[in-house]
């Protein structure tokens, strides 16, 4: 309690709450090319936002990232449903994995491609199969 003394709980010994927050829905993601500020985050930072809202654009299309799933095993099940996403999952994933674990070592090409993703994600709803 607020005073140093405990309550006693009827049937709550040291038993845990744990609240699940859901994750953010796509709708809450903006696009930084769209909306002009691209240009004022880091690549590494455009790529990392940019894979967030492709988890959340993969979860709302029926293919949400499991826990153990890499970046490339999500592309790869996202183009398994959804032919026209299928590059830009692959990219995304490589970008992201770049970002992640070789500082540093982002293509000359990133800026296009995460426009283009976002140009894919922001088009017409396609529903995956």
């Amino acid at each position: 309690g607020l005073w140093g003394r405990k309550k006693n709980v009827p049937g709550g010994g040291d038993e845990s709450v744990v609240i699940q927050v859901p994750p953010a829905p796509f709708s809450t993601f903006a696009d930084p090319f769209a909306t002009g500020v691209a240009g004022r985050y880091p690549l590494e930072e455009l790529v990392r936002y940019s894979f967030e809202a492709f988890e959340a654009w993969s979860r709302e299309h029926g293919c949400e990232r499991k826990a153990d799933q890499t970046p490339h095993e999500l592309a790869r099940d996202v183009a398994k449903l959804n032919a026209p996403m299928a590059a830009d999952a692959r990219n995304l994933a490589e970008l992201y994995s770049r970002a992640a674990f070789a500082q540093g070592e982002l293509p000359d090409t990133a800026r296009e491609q995460l426009a283009h993703a976002w140009q894919t994600m922001r088009g017409p709803m396609r529903e995956l199969r």
